[in-house]
């Protein structure tokens, strides 16, 4: 207890979250960024061990903005915006079409964007038609 904490890098500190997290093998694992701050090394150890607890059968979801490690680690993916589910896929598919989980991510996020667009202009154009009134649903 020489060293507190609070003088850890922040590696190390998500080491020591992450052994927490897990120190009892829980089922389910719900991880948030878990790679950010590791050196090369803890990143491959902790993804391994993600892919072993998976492989028994196991849950771990994780959120990343990494997507090469998500194409290599997952076989599912959610695309999550504005903290909405947006768009789901089984990684198997993906490959299977010969789509690129990059490619598919934009594509996913502009739709979402355009889709949000065309709501707001449907909004004003309502509020307009009837004169100025507003309502919210």
């Amino acid at each position: 207890f020489e060293n507190p904490i609070k003088t850890y890098s922040h590696g190390m500190k998500q080491k020591i979250t992450i052994m927490s997290a897990l120190v009892h093998d829980p089922k389910v694992w719900i991880l948030d960024e878990p790679l950010t701050g590791l050196d090369p090394d803890s990143i491959f150890e902790v993804k391994e061990t993600m892919k072993a607890h998976a492989a028994k059968g196991n849950i771990v979801f994780f959120s990343s903005h990494i997507i090469d490690v998500v194409e290599r680690i997952c076989d599912k993916i959610a695309i999550i915006k504005y903290g909405h589910i947006i768009r789901t896929a089984d990684m198997k598919d993906l490959e299977d079409k010969k789509i690129n989980l990059e490619n598919f991510y934009r594509d996913t996020v502009e739709m979402a964007d355009v889709a949000a667009a065309k709501a707001t202009e449907d909004a004003a154009a309502s509020r307009a038609e009837e004169g100025g009134k507003e309502a919210t649903v």
